[in-house]
Protein backbone atom coordinates (compact mmCIF):
# COMPACT_ATOMS: atom_id res chain seq x y z
CA UNK A 1 0.00 0.00 0.00
CA UNK A 2 2.60 2.65 0.88
CA UNK A 3 4.68 1.85 -1.89
CA UNK A 4 1.42 2.57 -4.45
CA UNK A 5 1.18 5.87 -2.50
CA UNK A 6 4.78 6.67 -3.07
CA UNK A 7 4.76 6.63 -7.00
CA UNK A 8 1.31 7.98 -6.93
CA UNK A 9 2.64 11.01 -5.55
CA UNK A 10 6.35 11.03 -7.48
CA UNK A 11 3.97 11.01 -10.79
CA UNK A 12 1.36 13.57 -9.64
CA UNK A 13 4.33 15.87 -8.58
CA UNK A 14 5.99 15.14 -11.89
CA UNK A 15 2.70 16.01 -13.81
CA UNK A 16 2.21 19.30 -11.60
CA UNK A 17 5.57 20.25 -12.29
CA UNK A 18 5.07 20.26 -15.73
CA UNK A 19 2.20 22.33 -15.89
CA UNK A 20 1.93 26.02 -16.91
CA UNK A 21 0.73 29.00 -14.69
CA UNK A 22 -1.44 31.72 -15.71
CA UNK A 23 -0.08 33.76 -12.97
CA UNK A 24 2.15 36.47 -14.55
CA UNK A 25 2.42 39.86 -13.12
CA UNK A 26 4.18 42.32 -15.50
CA UNK A 27 6.83 44.45 -13.25
CA UNK A 28 4.28 47.65 -12.64
CA UNK A 29 1.82 45.27 -11.51
CA UNK A 30 4.22 43.88 -8.75
CA UNK A 31 5.10 47.41 -8.33
CA UNK A 32 1.90 48.76 -7.51
CA UNK A 33 0.27 45.67 -4.90
CA UNK A 34 -0.82 46.12 -2.01
CA UNK A 35 -2.11 44.58 0.92
CA UNK A 36 -5.88 43.94 1.43
CA UNK A 37 -6.85 46.79 4.67
CA UNK A 38 -8.51 44.37 7.34
CA UNK A 39 -8.42 44.38 10.48
CA UNK A 40 -7.52 40.58 12.10
CA UNK A 41 -8.62 38.74 14.83
CA UNK A 42 -6.47 38.60 17.51
CA UNK A 43 -5.31 35.06 18.41
CA UNK A 44 -3.69 35.42 22.23
CA UNK A 45 -1.66 38.47 21.02
CA UNK A 46 -1.59 41.44 18.40
CA UNK A 47 -1.74 39.96 14.83
CA UNK A 48 0.09 41.89 12.31
CA UNK A 49 0.73 41.06 8.26
CA UNK A 50 4.25 41.62 6.91
CA UNK A 51 4.43 41.46 3.16
CA UNK A 52 8.44 42.00 1.36
CA UNK A 53 9.16 42.34 -2.36
CA UNK A 54 12.19 39.69 -3.22
CA UNK A 55 12.97 41.96 -6.23
CA UNK A 56 15.13 44.62 -5.63
CA UNK A 57 13.77 47.44 -4.96
CA UNK A 58 13.53 45.91 -1.67
CA UNK A 59 9.99 47.30 -0.07
CA UNK A 60 8.07 46.22 2.81
CA UNK A 61 4.14 46.52 4.06
CA UNK A 62 3.47 46.57 7.30
CA UNK A 63 -0.40 46.00 8.34
CA UNK A 64 -1.23 46.61 11.67
CA UNK A 65 -4.03 43.71 12.87
CA UNK A 66 -5.41 46.44 15.30
CA UNK A 67 -6.59 49.42 13.23
CA UNK A 68 -5.66 48.40 9.82
CA UNK A 69 -3.21 50.76 9.17
CA UNK A 70 -0.87 49.80 6.17
CA UNK A 71 3.06 51.60 6.78
CA UNK A 72 5.45 51.01 4.00
CA UNK A 73 9.48 50.95 4.81
CA UNK A 74 12.06 50.99 1.58
CA UNK A 75 14.03 48.04 2.40
CA UNK A 76 13.59 44.55 4.12
CA UNK A 77 11.52 44.07 7.38
CA UNK A 78 12.61 46.06 10.23
CA UNK A 79 13.48 44.82 14.13
CA UNK A 80 10.88 46.39 16.11
CA UNK A 81 7.72 48.10 14.54
CA UNK A 82 5.30 50.18 16.15
CA UNK A 83 2.31 51.40 14.54
CA UNK A 84 2.31 54.58 13.47
CA UNK A 85 -1.44 55.07 13.35
CA UNK A 86 -2.22 53.23 17.29
CA UNK A 87 1.10 53.24 18.65
CA UNK A 88 0.99 49.37 19.35
CA UNK A 89 4.06 47.87 19.51
CA UNK A 90 3.39 45.06 17.11
CA UNK A 91 6.94 43.06 17.34
CA UNK A 92 10.55 43.53 18.77
CA UNK A 93 13.41 41.37 18.19
CA UNK A 94 15.79 40.68 20.66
Amino acid sequence: MGAIISVSGIILFIWGMTLRSDLSMTPAQIRDWTPSLETLEEAGKIMYRVDTTLDEPKRTSILCGVCAHLSWVDGPKPKAWSCQNCSQILWEEE
